[in-house]
């Protein structure tokens, strides 16, 4: 009976101890699924905050980085350009100038200059493709009322409208190395003007920003892009961006032909003093009281800041032209009669580039090339030497030391 009772007894003792190690052991398990369940929604969240803050990454690429600070509208040909700086949060400022040497009076002997002083602001661009981003005019601001007049420095000034911002409201951002192919005809058409297309896409010193509606193209220049792509260090770069360019060229520069010549020199601002002689011999007065002819004429000017186009060459504005006289006046003098005319050298143009020393010859362009091969050494322009380019008059001022 005693022994009944001990069976009885430990065969309770033993469900309970095998009750006790179920209930555990599926507890365990119980707490072990909600560890992996809570794992696998923490690894959830993590995913989806991965992936938000990628997305958030993708949205934060400020575009405007991405492009150079100076950009240019010209078509070369004639004395007119609108410029302007891009800064890394899409507003900007530019000056858009038209000069009519011919356009005088007897308060501005100099000419007439069509100015624009502009600021704006673009919105955050969208991306269309690889190469294309999107983005809206939203606002600009002129800096003087369309048709008012002022005088300085014998130069009559007529404020003007923003050239380049006509009807503008979508602009078209062109990164470097989109293929020519899916460029607009009419953007391509300014590129061409102002920038070295030797490939069939847009080169990597260049970029583009298209007005949609007015279908005027502006060009971007990156200074230091030639560096990087060198793989120069920051110094450097530093040193490329903060260098004055025309202190790294010669101070006198002349164009000149067989019994003519303008002599220019430079200062480090940018802005220069010249003379423009030529000398007729075969022309005499009827009543023998002067035997020659002379053109002369004695300027002042100023260049752009240069913007560097690649490691040799340099794209510039004319600013600004003043004259000691009108074209055509003319006075006598030792015999010879003076007439005063335009400056050789700048025809019809407002963009120049320069060309500095040691320039290969195969950048230089073939019309320049033909009247500079005596300065020519080792296939590269001599290292005593520059070179300042009228593009569209193809007129070649060579840079000397004296």
């Amino acid at each position: 009976m005693k022994k009944i009772k001990l069976l009885i007894v430990l065969s309770i003792l033993l469900f309970s101890f095998a009750s006790c190690k179920s209930e555990k052991a599926e507890n365990i398990v119980n707490e072990t699924e909600d560890i992996v369940s809570k794992q696998n929604n923490d690894n959830k969240l993590n995913d989806i905050d991965d992936i938000s803050q990628e997305k958030d990454k993708n949205n934060e690429i400020n575009v405007f980085k991405k492009l150079p600070q100076n950009f240019v509208f010209s078509s070369g040909v004639g004395n007119w350009s609108t410029t302007f700086d891009l800064s890394p949060d899409g507003t900007f400022t530019g000056k858009y100038t038209d000069l009519d040497m011919g356009d005088t009076g007897e308060k501005f002997p100099n000419g007439t200059t069509y100015i624009c002083k502009f600021n704006g602001k673009f919105s955050e661009p969208v991306r269309i493709d690889e190469y294309t981003y999107s983005m809206q005019l939203e606002y600009l601001d002129l800096g003087g009322v369309p048709g008012n007049i002022y005088y300085e420095d014998n130069m009559r000034y007529i404020c003007s409208e923003a050239y380049g911002f006509d009807n503008a409201e979508e602009f078209l951002i062109y990164l470097p190395e989109t293929p020519i192919s899916i460029l607009s005809e009419d953007f391509l058409s300014w590129l061409n003007s102002i920038a070295i297309i030797k490939g069939d896409t847009i080169p990597d010193e260049n970029c583009g920003i298209y007005n949609v509606n007015g279908k005027e193209g502006f060009v971007g220049f990156y200074e230091e892009k030639q560096a990087s792509s060198q793989g120069n260090n920051d110094n450097n770069k530093k040193d490329n961006h903060d260098i004055n360019v025309f202190q790294e060229i010669p101070q006198h520069f002349s164009f000149t032909g067989s019994d003519w010549s303008t002599n220019l020199v430079l200062n480090l601002d940018g802005t220069f003093t010249g003379k423009c002689y030529d000398l007729d011999k075969s022309s005499w007065g009827d009543d023998s009281d002067w035997d020659s002819s002379s053109v002369y004429y004695s300027f002042d000017e100023k260049f752009s800041k240069p913007i560097k186009v690649d490691e040799y060459t340099y794209f510039v504005n004319l600013e600004y032209l003043n004259t000691e006289e009108m074209p055509e006046n003319q006075y006598y003098k030792d015999d010879a009669q003076c007439i005063y005319s335009k400056v050789y050298g700048f025809d019809d143009t407002n963009d120049f580039l320069i060309y500095l020393p040691k320039t290969p010859t195969s950048i230089l362009p073939e019309d320049c090339l033909s009247k500079i091969s005596f300065l020519i050494t080792n296939n590269a322009l001599s290292d005593l030497n520059a070179i300042i380019y009228n593009i569209k008059g193809k007129e070649c001022f060579v840079g000397f030391d004296t």
